[in-house]
């Protein structure tokens, strides 16, 4: 994010206004500047130990040129939110997460005019009304539909329960990871263990003789080992490319064709991924109308943005996908 001046109906500031107060900055070291706080292996780790020190703005200096601003409150995060005053500016991972995730809403450029992709204003005009809290809120029935998957479902109810749990007994001033609790790989596939025992107990269960229910648990199990393996697999494929866009982005130019064996896995994992969003797409659009969701992708498929009358082309549509996929 920058402060863009051009943007017009911002008021100037007065005398009094313009009495500012430096943004706090950690002791610089010489060439390095603040690199040395940070840890290559957690660098948001590392932001967010900075702002428990010097507050919820901070000034860092990454190298002896560049410079960067850090906020870490919802206060501050709000005003920069303001689109009359602020604009996104893709760069550092964000740019090589373009490998994958293309023009989708994190990654298309939207600043300066002429490099401004026409898909991220669709998209965003088309997905906008998609999360107001009346539509959020009737997307919940499908989300929890204990039709589909009972006992997983049942898993994850429990343990979304003791994660709560958990949170109330750490106190008020005790923090807690919220994104390492919630993450994907932590509730889903507990509840894909939990599915996979009870699968495994009700094949060892049925008598041989009960040839109809020994063939239902099969399928069963096939569909939750194809489930669970897709899963894995795609999101290691995500984990990979995503540490990947952070290596990528500190190389120079010159360096990166010949990192050979990590940029053939870095296309590999694209391909993977590229694969199982179309796959999804195709399958949802050959569903026909009785397939028909409430969710984010059939808002992309079938949305029209209000102001150009356009929908959303298969490879965008592609492009957000994988950006929700990986957004949580």
């Amino acid at each position: 994010m920058f402060h863009d001046k051009s943007v017009a109906n911002v008021k100037p500031c007065t005398k009094e206004q313009d009495a500012t107060i430096p943004i706090p900055q950690p002791p610089k070291r010489p060439l390095t500047g603040n690199l040395y706080l940070l840890n290559p292996e957690n660098g948001l780790g590392s932001l967010v130990q900075v702002a428990k020190e010097y507050g919820p703005i901070v000034k860092m200096a990454l190298g002896p040129t560049l410079e960067l601003v850090f906020v870490s409150s919802q206060e501050l995060t709000n005003e920069l939110c303001d689109e009359t005053r602020f604009r996104k500016v893709v760069g550092g991972g964000l740019l090589e997460a373009r490998t994958f995730a293309g023009d989708g809403l994190f990654t298309a450029h939207t600043y300066p005019e002429n490099l401004a992709e026409p898909n991220w204003w669709k998209a965003h005009r088309i997905l906008m009304p998609a999360f107001g809290t009346i539509s959020m809120q009737a997307m919940i029935p499908d989300m929890i539909d204990i039709r589909k998957f009972q006992y997983l479902y049942a898993g994850t109810n429990v343990l979304v329960d003791q994660m709560l749990v958990k949170w109330e007994r750490t106190g008020s001033k005790e923090a807690f990871d919220v994104v390492d609790s919630m993450t994907v790989s932590k509730p889903v596939l507990h509840s894909l263990t939990l599915l996979r025992e009870w699968l495994w107990i009700q094949l060892h269960s049925v008598p041989l003789t009960t040839d109809s229910t020994t063939f239902i648990v099969v399928i069963c199990i096939l569909l939750f080992k194809r489930l669970y393996l897709l899963h894995y697999a795609f999101l290691t494929c995500q984990m990979e490319n995503l540490v990947q866009v952070q290596l990528r982005s500190r190389r120079h130019k010159v360096l990166k064709p010949l990192y050979l064996h990590q940029n053939s896995e870095f296309e590999k994992n694209n391909e993977y991924i590229f694969g199982i969003a179309d796959e999804i797409i195709k399958e949802r659009k050959q569903a026909g109308p009785e397939g028909r969701k409430n969710d984010l992708l059939q808002k992309l498929l079938d949305g029209r943005d209000p102001v150009t009358k356009e929908g959303l082309d298969d490879k965008n549509i592609r492009f957000n996908l994988v950006t929700f996929l990986i957004a949580g």
